[in-house]
C-alpha cells in the first residue's frame, strides 16, 4: 500500500507541475487500486483482531471503504482507530492538496 501510495503521489505532483489533466484511466486505477488495496488489509487484519463482520464484508469494502473503513477501524481499535482512519485520509488527500496548490 505505501509502494502504491508514493507512486501515485509522484505521478500527482508530475500532473501538476506540468498542467496536464490526470487521465480518466488513471483516475478510475487509483479509484479501483486504493479500494482494492484497502479490502486486501481488511481480510488480512481480520485475522488478527478475529473482528468477523458479515460474510462479504470485504466485498462491501472495496466498494465502499470510504463509509465502511471508519466503521472497522472503531470497531477493532476503538478511538484510536478514529485517529488511524484520520491519518490515513490525510497521507491520501495531502498530495492531492498539493499537486493542485501547485498548478494554480
Amino acid at each position: 500500500m505505501v509502494v502504491f501510495i508514493v507512486v501515485t503521489s509522484v505521478l500527482e505532483f508530475l500532473y501538476a507541475s506540468f498542467a496536464i489533466e490526470p487521465s480518466s484511466y488513471y483516475q478510475r486505477l487509483y479509484q479501483v487500486g486504493i479500494g482494492w488495496l484497502i479490502a486486501w488489509w481488511v481480510i488480512e487484519d481480520q485475522r488478527e483482531t478475529n473482528f468477523r463482520p458479515c460474510y462479504e464484508y470485504s466485498a462491501f469494502v472495496l466498494v465502499f471503504w470510504l463509509a465502511l473503513l471508519p466503521h472497522y477501524l472503531f470497531r477493532t481499535r476503538g478511538g484510536r482507530g478514529l485517529l488511524q482512519f484520520g491519518a490515513f485520509l490525510t497521507v491520501l488527500v495531502l498530495p492531492r492538496l498539493i499537486a493542485s496548490r501547485i498548478s494554480h
